[in-house]
Parts: C-alpha cells; structure tokens; sequence
C-alpha cells in the first residue's frame, strides 16, 4: 500500500490558517457575501425571464415570417420557411454570453470565508486522486468522479487539503452515487509503521484489503459506545491502540455529532485521511431558490471549515503538543 495517499498533484499553498469563528462568520456572510448573493439572484431571474421573452419573440417571428411567405408562395414551403427563420432566431439569442450561476455563487460564498480563515481557495482542483480514500475502505468504488471547491493551507503545523467530491457508479443504464462529500489530506510532522482504519463499518474494506502489505485486522477496544459507531482495522494494533485512545473516542463521537455526517478516518505514513460523508442531506450552497439570508447556505459552507479546524482541534495532531496522539 502506497504511504503517500495525496488528494492532489499540485503542492497546496501553505497558507497559517486560523478557526473561523460561527459570529465572524456570520458577519462576514451577512454584511458582504448575502447583497452579492441578492445580485447574482436578480440577475439569474433576468436571465430567467429573457430567456422565456426569446421563445415569445422567436415563435412570433416564425408566425409572422411563415404566414407572409405562404401568403406570397402558396405552399407548405412558406410555413417551412417560417420555422426556419424561428428557429435562426432562437439559435442566434441563445448565443449570448451567460455566466454561470452556480460558480458565480459558489466563488461568492467560498472566497471571503477561506480569506478570513488564511487559507486558499480554488472552485476546481486540478487533479484529484479519490482512489487512494477508496483504497483504504473510506469511499467505495466509483467509475466516475467530479471535484469542486478546494480548500487548501496549514493549521498547527499540519499542511492540508480539501475538495468537495461527487463519485459514481456507473451500471447498466444507470449511475448510482457512491459518496457525496469532503475529501481531507492532513500531512503530519509524524509518520506511522502501520496503517490504522476507522470506518463506519467493512463494506468497503473487504474489496481492498488485499492492496495492504499486511491485511488489516479488527482492533476491538472493549468500548461499546464507541463501537456502535466505529469500527477499527489496523496492521499493527499496538499503534491503533496508541492513536484511538479513550479520550479521542469520546471527541470522536463528539465531532460526529457535531458536524452530523458520517466521518472516517484512516492513518498511514504520515498522512492522515479523512471523508465525510454528506450524502443526499448535502445543503447546496448555490441553491438560487433560496433567500440570500437563509441561514442553511452559512451552515453549509461553514461544514468544510469545521471539518478541518475543529478535526484537527480534537485529534491533537500538531507537532507542538507534549503527547500527540497520546491524549
């Protein structure tokens, strides 16, 4: 099993990032992200409503050019000739520069909060490697895949990288969706012997246990809370045993609920995996339905910040700490 389980080719920028606190960014998104949001709104539905105005305008251009060509010709061919010219009309409106709405949103949304979080941010990575998270049981297989919104830089020493994902199964006349969710790389100041899994169950783990140099063996910890929860695999248990204690246990479950999904987490090298799973409860932030206030759109987006600040607050990762991993 490859060590070095990057989500990205490109190096991340390194930026120090900083928690960004709920009021912050509540103050952020009402006093400069919600009017843009109300713009871009007002423009969609111009769009909208231009759009509906060009199909008005082409079917009377092809009324009126048809009914003058028959007129004149006195055959099938004038009503041809009027759908044609309809048609032309339609073709040529529809031609126009339209920017899309829902980057436009999604930048809108994104930039400022990454900004005042001292991290960078991109819409689209430019290559992402989900097969590495689905070779460790995090994500299952997948044909398909597409990436957006990359949240990259450094927090406590710890260098990171995000990327919303969307995977899919492609079968026989149809595609089914695999994971919908944040993908997370951590690279650690520490590097581990063995590989340690936490997973929600094995139903992924089963298909690739055979890509381990050692397969993976359940750990039981004796902890039936956690273990309604979790469930933990490693190649060497003494070293699972030393990342799992009972206190991560219980900030694990903690940060569980908190971000209310599914989260995962597999260790190797120095590199620590993370997916959360959002799943068809994902909010879209770009939803144009939705008033530039409601309070789902900040909660949204403010998921992919505590799912990188706040993990890493609770996992203890940073070199500075007198006993990482050892809490």
């Amino acid at each position: 099993m490859n060590d070095k389980a990057a989500l990205s080719d490109q190096p991340a920028t390194a930026h120090s990032g900083v928690p960004l606190a709920t009021k912050t960014a509540a103050t952020i998104y009402n006093e400069g992200i919600a009017p843009r949001l109300i713009e871009l709104v007002k423009k969609h539905q111009a769009r909208k409503r231009s759009d509906e105005l060009t199909w008005i305008a082409s079917l009377a251009i092809a009324l009126v050019v048809g009914s003058l060509a028959y007129l004149a010709i006195g055959t099938v061919n004038g009503v041809l000739l009027g759908a044609l010219a309809g048609g032309g009309a339609q073709w040529a409106l529809s031609k126009r520069p339209r920017p899309d709405m829902t980057l436009a949103m999604r930048q809108e949304i994104y930039k400022p909060l990454c900004d005042a979080a001292g991290i960078s941010y991109a819409l689209a990575p430019m290559q992402s490697k989900a097969k590495n998270f689905a070779s460790f049981g995090l994500v299952g297989g997948f044909s398909t895949s597409r990436y957006e919104n990359q949240l990259a830089g450094s927090y406590k020493d710890i260098v990171f990288l995000q990327t919303d994902a969307l995977l899919k199964e492609n079968g026989e006349g149809q595609s089914s969706v695999v994971f919908n969710g944040l993908l997370s790389v951590f690279e650690l100041s520490r590097r581990f012997r063995g590989q340690t899994l936490v997973l929600k169950n094995d139903r992924h783990l089963h298909a690739v246990s055979q890509g381990f140099q050692t397969p993976p063996e359940r750990v039981e910890l004796g902890d039936w809370t956690f273990e309604q929860s979790f469930e933990i695999y490693a190649t060497d248990e003494d070293e699972a045993r030393s990342i799992v204690t009972p206190v991560l246990r219980g900030q694990l479950l903690a940060l569980e609920q908190r971000l209310g999904f599914d989260i995962q987490f597999a260790f190797t090298g120095s590199t620590m995996l993370m997916s959360l799973d959002l799943t068809e409860n994902a909010a879209e932030v770009t939803d144009p339905t939705w008033p530039a206030d409601d309070p789902r759109r900040l909660e949204a987006a403010m998921i992919r910040f505590w799912a990188i600040f706040e993990t890493l607050d609770v996992l203890k990762l940073d070199s500075k700490s007198k006993t990482p991993y050892q809490i």
